[in-house]
């Protein structure tokens, strides 16, 4: 930016594609409604619910940007790919976006 004369505090940029889907499979237990979703290797949890056709959710951009899909951790952790969250947020492990972020272990409880 400052070969072309551009104060660098002055650029902003934003970033619209979610990174691939990456990681080991795993199980995500749906709390409220008792089911549980296999979760397959390159696939995000919004998919294998959608998949299985357990729960509702509601989902608008698929790309973690927009918090649609934010979604409540009973348990487990998750790893955080989305652009929605701040840091600070993504480090209390208290929520996630479904359809970009993984489970870091074997299994996720999730409030849906």
């Amino acid at each position: 930016m400052t070969r072309v004369g551009l104060d660098p505090s002055r650029v902003h940029w934003e970033q619209f594609a979610a990174p691939e889907q990456a990681g080991d499979a795993f199980t995500v237990v749906l709390a409220k409604s008792g089911k549980t979703v296999e979760v397959a290797a390159g696939e995000s949890i919004l998919k294998a619910i959608e998949r299985d056709s357990t729960v509702p959710v509601e989902c608008l951009c698929r790309e973690g940007a927009c918090g649609t899909c934010e979604t409540r951790i009973l348990e487990g952790e998750a790893i955080h790919f989305d652009q929605y969250l701040s840091d600070k947020e993504k480090a209390a492990q208290k929520t996630m976006m479904i359809c970009v972020s993984r489970a870091k272990g074997a299994k996720l409880v999730l409030d849906l």
